[in-house]
């Protein structure tokens, strides 16, 4: 039964990772595609 319940948390621990990397990565990607960095840039 303890391994089963290590699985589940290993995945958990994997779902969760995941999950911050896509956020990150969404987060990123709609800064850059709304055009607010090249705007930043050339108004400096």
């Amino acid at each position: 039964m303890l391994d089963h319940l290590a699985g589940a948390a290993i995945g958990l621990l994997i779902l969760r990772m995941g999950h911050a990397s896509a956020r990150d990565a969404l987060k990123q990607l709609l800064t850059t595609s709304t055009g607010t960095a090249p705007a930043r840039q050339a108004a400096e």
